[in-house]
Formats: C-alpha cells, structure tokens, sequence
C-alpha cells in the first residue's frame, strides 16, 4: 500500500497498485496506523488526540476502512476501483491530479509522458484511442507495469473484442463506453449505425473478462427525463457503474446552461439512490457539432483530473 498525503489533510490510499481509497483528514490518520502496523487502540487514541470525534465512532470508520482495504485487495476485479471515504467534504487541494486522460499517439511519447505522470505521483490513467491500438495495448501494459490503475474511454464500435482481451491480459482495470440512451435510434443517430448494439456488447465483454465496465451516459435534453429509468436498465443488465456526463451547447438536444443546475439536482438524487455507482463528469459546456462532441468524450473524467494531449501536453478545459 501506498499513502499520498495532500495540503488540506486528506489523502489517497493505493491498494496493490489497482484501486484506490479517498480519505478524509481521519481516514489519512488511520491509514498511517495501519501502514505502521500499529494495533486499533493506538490508531484510535492516536485520531482521538487530535480531532474531536467519539471512540466508538473512530473504532467503528476504523473497521469500515480495514474491511475495505481487504476487500479492495482481493477484489478478483470488475469493480470500480475508487472508493471515497470522505464523506462529501466538498473541493479538494491536490498537489497533483488523480487521474490524466490521455490521448493516445506514438509509443515512444505515450511511454515517457506515462513514466512523467507516475513520478509525478498520478495514481490513475484512462486512455483515449488513436488509429493505432497497438500503442494502446502499451499503453495500457506500460500503466500496469508502473503501478498505475489502467483505463481506458472509448466508443463502442471503435474497439475488437481481440484487442479488448490483449488490453486485459496487459493489465487494464476498467472501461468506459458511452451509451446515450436506451433507444438505440437516439444513439446510433449520434455516434453511428449498430453502435448501440456494439457498446453494450463491449460492456458485457468486459464484465465477462472481469474488468470494470463503465456506462458513460450524457444528458441530454432527449435524455434526461429517462435518465433513472436508464440506469436501472443498465443496471439490470449488469452494467453498475455510470459516468453521467451533461452536454450543455447551442446545439439541438443538448442542454441549456439554465438547466444544469436542476440536472445536477437530478444526478445527486439518482445517485443516493443506490440504484448504480454514479461517477460525477464535469458538464461539457462550449461549441461544437453534438456527434463529435459525444466521440471526443469528456475534456477529463472528474474535476480532479486532467488531460493530455498525444504529443504529452496538458490541454487546457
């Protein structure tokens, strides 16, 4: 296990170099016990010293956080990898991002700007695919062989079930595949013929092949009012963990700026429900045709996260 402690006091644990915990100021604490090997009084004593918190209530997130480094670490795969502890402590001060998206370009250059990130103390990757997926299969090969958790976002129709398997015999952790609706005529009108059909086959290939299968749903204003009862399909069909990522632009069918806060109300909500994993995509909000958008994918995953260009350059939101 690995401990990356921030300025504001929380903190990111890393568990065998394949998920990760978010911790609040305690959690950071107890994990400091646990990597000493200390026992649970002196953890306890130790948090109690310094923040005003009931033992029973230390003793008791002690075991929560025990319990879920032992699972995280014999996890046989499949799940997201994150886990937050923090209990909506709201904005973080992070010395460095916990994840980079990064688009995929010759080997050479994706390997050294991998290296940069993993010295820099970036503990997550997702990947973007170019034209070659070779370099992507290294990509992927070269995150594991660092430490990093591997991902990698992709259309559904871009990617081979063959080249799907040499990614998770490389080491990849999780995928992420857009599904805009549960109609398959609103989909394939913006990200092509059949591609419905081959996101969901992707996503079912991942789960059969034990790697984390990401839904990454936009909302749109097509979209929104069915949004739970998309997740609950997606749900249904084994698919628990959605990326919601709201598109508002001048462009038909997406939302207007006006709307997003009542659109974020909606996202909270449906994630409290437990109905599936909700991961929190910073809203796309700019120019552009609504299809590409939507094939380009998010600017980065969370707002913690940054993007890189396939020349190895951060690229501005």
């Amino acid at each position: 296990m690995h401990l990356r402690v921030e300025p504001d006091g929380s903190g990111l644990l890393l568990v065998n170099a394949s998920a990760a915990v978010q911790l609040a100021p305690t959690g950071v604490l107890m994990a400091e016990g646990l990597l000493a090997d200390a026992d649970d009084a002196a953890i306890v004593a130790s948090v109690a010293r310094s923040y005003s918190a009931p033992r029973d209530r230390i003793t008791a997130d002690l075991t929560t956080l025990r319990e879920l480094v032992a699972r995280l670490a014999t996890a046989p795969g499949g799940a997201w990898p994150i886990e937050d502890l923090r209990r909506g402590t709201g904005d973080r001060q992070v010395t460095v991002p916990l994840e980079a998206w990064m688009e995929v370009g010759p080997v050479d250059t994706l390997v050294s700007t991998l290296d940069a990130l993993f010295a820099r103390g970036v503990p997550h990757v997702t990947l973007l695919p170019g034209a070659d997926d070779e370099a992507l299969v290294r990509g992927v090969e070269r995150a594991e062989d660092l430490g990093m958790i591997a991902g990698v976002r992709v259309v559904g129709s871009r990617l081979t079930r063959a080249t799907l398997e040499r990614m998770v015999d490389a080491g990849l952790d999780c995928l992420q595949v857009p599904v805009v609706s549960e109609d398959p005529a609103i989909h394939d009108a913006l990200l092509g013929a059949g591609d419905h059909a081959a996101a969901h086959a992707l996503l079912t290939a991942a789960r059969e092949l034990a790697v984390c299968a990401v839904a990454e749903v936009p909302v749109l204003e097509s979209t929104v009012d069915q949004l739970r009862e998309h997740a609950r399909s997606l749900a249904a069909a084994g698919c628990g963990v959605l990326a919601l990522w709201p598109i508002v632009s001048a462009e038909a069918d997406a939302l207007d700026e006006a709307a997003l806060p009542q659109v974020q109300e909606e996202i909270e909500e449906l994630a409290e429900s437990g109905i599936v994993h909700v991961l929190h995509t910073p809203p796309h909000q700019g120019p552009g045709a609504l299809a590409d958008t939507l094939t380009r994918g998010p600017h980065a995953g969370s707002r913690v996260a940054v993007r890189i260009d396939s020349a190895g350059r951060e690229v501005a939101p």
